[in-house]
């Protein structure tokens, strides 16, 4: 078991328990999805799960802080037509994908991958502290995707993301005990769409 850590934290701490996934077989909740299960994507056909993560935030644990990891709940429809098609609960991590011409000016293409952090407007995107413990999870699919959880498109597990926190041998080595995966030719695959900041994200003006 490897110690709690920001590279760890990052990687997990974006679908709150409970949260459906869309697979072949039909909608799944993240915590019954076990590695070699199909998850459809937003790009194409649907992706093998290489890897699913989850971490536990006990009551006064939080990823920074001494207090309790935030959720954020995302109303129905928030970002579109069925997207998502009802509540959904976000953990910090969490980003959407966001389609339009406006990404192109800051990431040199339409669709770009925004924290959920950067809509919260206690309306569309809330700002929750769970009164109690709280599980949250991640997967990993062998390339950049964004799998779709109640009707929204989210990334999956990506070490681009986290780039900054991989510039030390220690934080490269729990990756690689994270992903025994990665060791192996093409690791994740390339990243397929850019990340957009906390300010890109809310100059879009999404909502």
């Amino acid at each position: 078991m490897l110690p709690v850590s920001e590279v760890i934290e990052a990687a997990v701490s974006s679908l709150a328990r409970g949260t459906l996934l869309n697979t072949p077989e039909g909608q799944i909740a993240i915590e019954d999805l076990i590695p070699g299960m199909m998850v459809n994507t937003a790009f194409g056909p649907p992706a093998k799960v290489q890897w699913i993560g989850s971490h536990c935030y006990a009551e006064g644990a939080g990823p920074s802080t001494q207090t309790r990891a935030p959720l954020y709940r995302v109303s129905a429809e928030a970002f579109g037509h069925n997207a998502p098609t009802h509540d959904l609960m976000l953990a910090h991590a969490a980003a959407v994908l966001l389609r339009t011409p406006a990404c192109r000016k800051l990431v040199g293409q339409d669709m770009g991958f925004a924290p959920i952090t950067a809509f919260e407007d206690s309306y569309n995107v809330t700002r929750i502290l769970p009164a109690s413990e709280v599980t949250v999870y991640n997967l990993a699919v062998h390339s950049h995707e964004a799998v779709i959880a109640n009707g929204l498109p989210i990334e999956s597990f990506h070490p681009c993301r986290n780039a900054h926190h991989l510039l030390n041998q220690d934080s490269l080595r729990e990756l690689a005990r994270l992903f025994p995966h990665l060791s192996a030719r093409n690791g994740f695959g390339p990243q397929r769409i850019a990340h957009l900041s906390v300010s890109e994200a809310r100059n879009l003006e999404v909502f």
